[in-house]
């Protein structure tokens, strides 16, 4: 009786880390979804300098910039690029 307890509470576990990462994937997926229905694009730094200013933004947050006078809004989605709107 006590293995049959043992391996529900496993199973439970198990269960529940699934469950976990499917929120995480889930909420990732939407803010993407949403930032390209809003009109972001995506951008992969090119060049060394925009290589350094992107790993200097803090990831999932988003910023504003002035670039030739207009506003810029930027994204760093913690992997190799991130979205901006023009």
């Amino acid at each position: 009786m006590k293995e049959a307890f043992t391996g529900l509470r496993l199973f439970g576990a198990f269960a529940l880390l699934v469950l976990a990462m499917g929120c995480e994937s889930y909420q990732v997926r939407t803010t993407e979804s949403l930032l390209s229905e809003a009109g972001f694009q995506t951008r992969t730094p090119s060049t060394q300098a925009q290589l350094a200013m992107y790993s200097e933004m803090t990831p999932y947050k988003l910023e504003r910039n002035t670039f030739k006078g207009k506003a810029l809004y930027s994204l760093n989605t913690g992997g190799r690029f991130g979205y901006s709107s023009d």
